[in-house]
Formats: structure tokens, sequence, C-alpha cells
């Protein structure tokens, strides 16, 4: 069996600013930067999702595009979450 892939600070996001029925397409979206490695929607009513890209280099691109992202109709927020290294298995 594959271990599961170790996630960082610099590949996982926080994107937000899309309501709740919205989430499951942003996946859809942020893959046109690059393969996603964990997409999680957030609690029930939530607007916003965490998602990690499998290389740095795509989340920075996705970073620098905070506030000028639009998906249908909405303007996305996109932080980076820092903290230790951490497995899918913790999320």
């Amino acid at each position: 069996m594959n271990p599961l892939p170790i996630i960082t600070s610099s590949t996982k996001l926080r994107v937000f600013g899309v309501p709740s029925h919205l989430q499951q397409g942003l996946k859809k979206q942020f893959e046109q930067i690059g393969p996603i490695i964990h997409f999680e929607p957030g609690p029930i009513e939530s607007n916003y999702v965490i998602l990690a890209f499998a290389n740095p280099a795509h989340a920075m691109r996705a970073l620098r595009q905070s506030g000028e992202m639009r998906y249908n109709g909405c303007y996305l927020g996109i932080k980076e979450i820092g903290g230790d290294e951490v497995d899918l298995g913790q999320f």
C-alpha cells in the first residue's frame, strides 16, 4: 500500500468567498493551475475549502491570484495554511 502524500504548509491553502453549495466545483477550477492532492470542503454553511497542490509552485501561483480569481460570480480569497508537515490522515 502506498503511503499518503505529505502536505507541507507551502502547498496547503484555504480558499474562501464561495457559498457552500458551489464548493465542489472549485476543485476543477484549481486543477487548471496544477494537480491537487487534497480537497476538503468546509463545514455546512461555510464559505471555504481547504486544498493542497502536489507542487509548491502551483500553490504560489494560486496565492498570487487571491482577490482576482472569480468562480460563479464570487471573488475568491486564498491564504496559505501554516504549520508543520501533516499527512492526509490527519485532516
